[in-house]
């Protein structure tokens, strides 16, 4: 059964993935990276917190102030930042625009 499990999530992951990836590719279309970082980072911190509420645990426990929690923490905002950067260029050099800058700066 776990395997089952298991293999259930990852499918539910995957499609979570696609739609977010539609997502910021929609929304980069009208809105700039750092808006579209924001929103997304303040609705997932929603989603956390109330999450964590309903539970009744607290949002913010001490050891997440710890060195190598922040390290993480930093980490995860360089790779989002990266990933969201690679969708938001694949728009730009799919488009016959991107295309005439690379063959008039690029190799």
């Amino acid at each position: 059964m776990n395997n089952t499990k298991g293999s259930l999530f990852m499918v539910a992951a995957m499609a979570a993935f696609s739609i977010e990836d539609m997502l910021i590719k929609s929304a980069a279309e009208t809105t700039s990276i750092g808006l579209i970082l924001a929103l997304f980072g303040l609705g997932g911190m929603l989603i956390f917190i109330l999450l964590t509420w309903r539970k009744g645990e607290t949002v913010l426990h001490p050891a997440a102030l710890s060195a190598p929690i922040l390290l993480r923490a930093l980490c995860e905002v360089i790779g989002r930042f990266c990933f969201a950067l690679a969708i938001t260029l694949t728009l730009f050099w799919s488009n016959p625009i991107g295309h005439l800058i690379l063959r008039q700066y690029g190799q």
